[in-house]
């Protein structure tokens, strides 16, 4: 197995905190790296821009500076969203993070406001996985690199 960590500084620049913090772990680590380069890296139904803003949403939700930081340094080098879009998406961030039993209505109104069924479903996934994320970020005490815009691209 090559080394995840070699893998995440060259497909990414440099290697995070959140990666790093796990290095005993490293199987967590392939895990939960391979898992984000396939929900907010490659080509999906939500664009770039969408998924990085739903990040720093839901980071937001959870009072975890350290993502929205990494988020917001992403988000400023994509496209503008469109306000009502954006209004759309922090709404369901906002609601499966701190209200989870009344994300089923809120995924059935995305879908009604003309996101298609796969956005919503990818929306679920960025959404879900940053709930996660930031909990990791809250447990093991991390804080911002002082390089952390070079693992933001």
């Amino acid at each position: 197995m090559t080394d995840i960590f070699d893998e995440i500084r060259s497909k990414r620049g440099g290697v995070a905190s959140i990666h790093s913090a796990f290095k005993d772990y490293p199987k967590g680590v392939e895990a939960h790296f391979h898992f984000y380069e396939k929900i907010l890296l490659e080509e999906g139904p939500l664009p770039r821009a969408d998924r990085e803003f739903l990040a720093v949403c839901t980071s937001k939700a959870n009072e975890c500076p350290y993502c929205v930081a990494h988020h917001q340094e992403a988000l400023n080098h994509q496209a503008d969203i469109e306000p009502e879009r954006k209004e759309k998406l922090e709404r369901f961030a906002k609601i499966l993070t701190r209200e989870p039993w009344k994300a089923h209505v809120e995924f059935l109104k995305l879908v009604h406001e003309g996101f298609s069924k796969p956005e919503a479903q990818h929306a679920t996934m960025v959404v879900s996985y940053f709930n996660f994320v930031n909990r990791c970020v809250h447990a093991l005490g991390l804080e911002l690199e002082d390089n952390f815009q070079d693992t933001c691209r």
